[in-house]
């Protein structure tokens, strides 16, 4: 449990926070604690009801993060389970205007960055066909191309269709896609156009 001391006037209650877990399809005992804030830390699962104060007449769903600055003290707080399983919540009460900046994410979350820069090459590019830039590859983590040509736009695009569509790739420039798919380059110069391709990857 952490506890921080927070005065608000002559009243003077420290930041807690609870850990409990809520049966299926019910509500907890009464937690009795003078508060004016409240925030929904963690949970388990969804259908996690809260009601505040001891007429219960105040209850609505909360999720994760959700939280609460209520106008006056309240001295207890009961929370119910709408879902047909447990749910372990962690919730903080506490007097006062208390900021939580802390970020709280679900799911996996990839930090990595690519480990390979594979090697470059030139590509040329015939007028009036779609060509492949680069094959496709799920190691990849970001292609790398550059229109080598002074004077000429490049597209590119995902299939080899004999059309000018796709994004275009304005002389000199230079883009990075994040993709693994295959990359098709296609121009209408009337002469071939170069471009310097390479790719970053695991």
């Amino acid at each position: 449990m952490t506890e921080l001391p927070v005065k608000f006037g002559s009243i003077q209650n420290p930041y807690k926070e609870f850990v409990m877990t809520i049966p299926a399809g019910a509500f907890t005992d009464p937690v009795r604690y003078n508060f004016d804030y409240f925030r929904l830390l963690d949970a388990s699962g969804a259908g996690v009801e809260v009601q505040f104060g001891s007429s219960g007449e105040t209850t609505t769903i909360v999720g994760p993060g959700i939280g609460y600055k209520m106008p006056y003290v309240i001295q207890e707080v009961r929370f119910g389970n709408t879902s047909d399983s447990p749910v372990t919540i962690r919730f903080a009460l506490a007097i006062g205007d208390i900021s939580d900046d802390r970020l709280a994410f679900t799911g996996a979350i990839k930090t990595s960055v690519g480990t390979n820069f594979g090697a470059a090459t030139d590509v040329a590019v015939p007028d009036s066909t779609a060509t492949v830039v680069l094959s496709s590859d799920t190691t990849r983590r970001t292609a790398i191309i550059t229109n080598l040509s002074d004077s000429h736009s490049v597209r590119l695009k995902g299939g080899s269709g004999a059309v000018e569509s796709g994004v275009i790739v304005y002389p000199n420039q230079t883009v990075f896609l994040d993709v693994t798919s295959v990359i098709y380059a296609y121009q209408e110069s009337g002469s071939s156009v170069s471009l310097a391709v390479g790719d970053i990857g695991d």
